[in-house]
């Protein structure tokens, strides 16, 4: 499944060419709008914040237009961005929550392993009780760390 938006990132960079990467991503099946396509592209530069405010601009109109709306009345699904062994908390996993909403005392369950929300922190280190979609946390609980298989 193709995304419904593509930022074209480093811009900044020399030798950095748009256009190119939009090309290539039609052998992968993904269209922009500058080459016919429905997918809106955003050239954007982190470093110099360029092209930033129209990346935002470009997101709130595709939510607007296809109506997309975060399940919140469920149990939490989400990714493991990363995990690892923390030696004073144990298994430490960043999740990406989708949807749903993820509570403290809460069953977790990993491809291969499993646990109870011991304790959950925000991307700036602060505990919190609760975690909404589009939220990345830190969850604490796991039994063991969560394994990836691609």
């Amino acid at each position: 499944m193709c995304p419904w938006w593509w930022p074209s990132t480093k811009i900044d960079k020399g030798g950095a060419n748009p256009d190119r990467v939009q090309q290539m991503l039609l052998q992968y099946g993904v269209q922009t709008e500058a080459f016919g396509g429905e997918v809106p592209a955003v050239s954007v530069s982190a470093k110099t914040k360029e092209g930033l405010e129209e990346l935002l601009e470009t997101l709130l109109l595709v939510t607007d237009l296809k109506d997309l709306r975060a399940v919140y009345d469920c149990p939490a699904a989400g990714s493991i961005l990363e995990a690892r062994l923390d030696r004073g908390r144990g298994p430490v996993a960043a999740v990406l929550v989708q949807q749903g909403n993820a509570a403290g005392g809460r069953g977790l369950r990993g491809r291969s392993d499993h646990g109870r929300v011991r304790a959950m922190f925000n991307d700036q280190g602060q505990r919190i009780t609760e975690a909404t979609p589009s939220m990345a946390v830190q969850i604490l609980g796991f039994e063991e760390v969560p394994v990836f298989r691609g």
